[in-house]
């Protein structure tokens, strides 16, 4: 039993006397590891700092290259002006005159492209082109012709004004008729764009109208 009792006491021993070695381990390597922490962070800044000077660089070749070209184009501009003051300065003239009648064109462009402007000129060509139309509907005796005759141009097709309402060119009685606004309206159209000098032709050949 003493034996045993001996035995264990020197087995604690050994126990107590490893654990601080193994501490002493432990934390010999937790400092080697924040260590290396350490200097990883330091290797990530350095490369942080070289990619921003990278760009840096980057930048400035391109700001070189757009400063280089801009350079280019300004010299082949002013190679082309004469050297001599009085032609210089018709040059300039010549410069301006031109700078002149291309704002003039683009103002125009800008004019043609108000919505509001170009509204107003379409009414005002449907309302010239249904006075026609009116006065030929009339003339050929059509049907609902007594009132308001105009073109529908976003359906493409002849309305009729009636004490009933709007009549479209469907509900318009027989082929005469049809044919008969057919004409009409091309007849209308034909006589607006020639007095607005517009590119159709002069001439009109008609054949077989009364065929529906």
């Amino acid at each position: 039993m003493n034996q045993t009792l001996n035995d264990l006491r020197g087995q604690l021993t050994s126990v107590h006397t490893v654990r601080p070695r193994r501490e002493q381990t432990l934390r010999e390597l937790t400092d080697q590891a924040d260590t290396a922490r350490e200097e990883l962070r330091g290797v990530e800044g350095a490369l942080n700092s070289l990619a921003e000077l990278e760009a840096r660089r980057n930048r400035f070749r391109a700001q070189a290259e757009e400063q280089a070209f801009l350079r280019g184009r300004i010299d082949a501009q002013l190679s082309q002006l004469p050297d001599t003051g009085d032609t210089y300065e018709g040059s300039l003239l010549q410069l301006r005159a031109a700078a002149a009648f291309a704002q003039a064109q683009v103002d125009d462009l800008e004019a043609e492209l108000d919505t509001d402007a170009m509204q107003d000129r379409l009414d005002h060509a449907l309302n010239y082109i249904s006075t026609d139309m009116t006065a030929y509907a009339q003339a050929l005796n059509l049907e609902h012709s007594k009132r308001s005759i105009r073109l529908d141009v976003r359906k493409l097709t002849v309305l009729a004004d009636s004490d009933e309402g709007i009549v479209p060119l469907l509900r318009i009685g027989s082929g005469e008729n049809w044919v008969g606004y057919h004409l009409v309206a091309h007849l209308a159209l034909h006589r607006y764009f020639t007095l607005h000098q517009r590119p159709v032709p002069r001439m009109l050949l008609l054949d077989q109208v009364t065929q529906p």
